[in-house]
């Protein structure tokens, strides 16, 4: 377990994040972060530690959730696949799908560039009008969102 003072992370509060480290069995690549403001927790996973490329990974996000009684979810960038943003692949469906069934409240940070895609635009559109998935530009506005009661 890590303790780390984060300051500027959430412009209302100073917070203390304390951190864990969970691999996962389907995916040893994708690790995540149980992380804690004080009053919210949520999981989150760690940019650059493996991509979100199925619904076997979307389950094992899921019980890593299950795991610590958390409902939130935040998604890096660097974990969504090229796959995701192609909605003729069906895995942004399937994953959603896996996440309203289990009900986890979820925010994505998307790559700018991709999230443009005409398709993908649109889904992201529909999807933000909802309380269950929401798509961003930045970490700090998916916590804003995330962290709202």
């Amino acid at each position: 377990m890590y303790l780390l003072n984060l300051p500027g992370l959430h412009r209302k509060m100073n917070c203390i994040m304390f951190v864990y480290r969970l691999d996962l069995w389907h995916n040893p690549g994708m690790e995540t972060l149980l992380n804690t403001d004080g009053q919210n927790t949520w999981i989150e996973t760690l940019p650059g530690s493996g991509l979100l490329a199925s619904e076997a990974d979307a389950m094992d996000l899921i019980s890593a959730c299950g795991e610590y009684q958390v409902n939130r979810l935040l998604i890096n960038q660097e974990n969504i696949p090229k796959a995701f943003y192609d909605l003729r692949t069906g895995l942004a469906g399937s994953v959603l799908l896996k996440l309203s069934t289990y009900r986890i409240k979820a925010g994505a940070v998307v790559n700018s560039l991709l999230s443009k895609k005409e398709k993908f635009y649109d889904f992201a559109l529909e999807t933000n009008r909802g309380n269950d998935f929401r798509v961003f530009q930045t970490r700090a506005q998916a916590l804003t969102w995330l962290l709202e009661e």
